[in-house]
């Protein structure tokens, strides 16, 4: 399956992320910004209302390890504060190169690839 990385280049995976891997994100990107994922909103745990899935445009796959944005993000036009969340990594305001629009970020480990939400 060819998928768009951050970068914009395409990478290959035989795995494709489950609804797991998107629960994963959306828990991990709740407690970032200091909400409780399963509170409920309405009828639906906030986890599900952040709408985290394969139709979500701020979501892509990437390669590139945890430790890989570990070691890259200081080097970034505008790295912020990362923090570690639950086993993911998330930076409330970053911009990798100058000209690129400063955004949040969180990527959380699913084994064969990571998941990003940017926003």
């Amino acid at each position: 399956m060819d998928t768009p990385t951050q970068k914009g280049k395409t990478m290959t995976t035989s795995q494709n992320p489950t609804a797991a891997d998107y629960e994963k994100l959306a828990r991990t990107l709740c407690l970032a910004r200091g909400d409780d994922p399963d509170a409920m909103t309405g009828e639906i745990p906030q986890w599900e209302f952040e709408s985290i899935d394969e139709d979500n445009v701020c979501v892509t796959q990437t390669l590139e390890t945890l430790d890989d944005f570990r070691r890259n993000s200081p080097a970034w036009r505008e790295p912020g504060t990362r923090e570690e969340i639950d086993g993911g990594l998330y930076w409330e305001k970053c911009q990798a190169m100058q000209g690129q629009t400063r955004c949040e970020l969180c990527i959380v480990d699913c084994e064969e690839f990571r998941l990003a939400f940017q926003y």
